[in-house]
């Protein structure tokens, strides 16, 4: 949980982790991999917006 916190996970990942019962390693660490899954989607989505913005000038 200290890597989530240091990286600035999304709040939601912080609950999951809190809310329910003690995590194994690999758990956190699959729980971890989703949002930085999701933040890297993210990230894709606005650099696509971005490159289309710009073909459009």
């Amino acid at each position: 949980m200290r890597r989530a916190a240091k990286t600035g996970s999304p709040p939601d990942v912080q609950a999951t982790l809190n809310k329910s019962a003690p995590h194994t390693k690999a758990q956190v660490l699959a729980i971890q991999i989703r949002a930085d899954q999701q933040r890297a989607e993210q990230l894709l989505r606005q650099i696509n917006l971005q490159a289309l913005e710009a073909l459009l000038k």
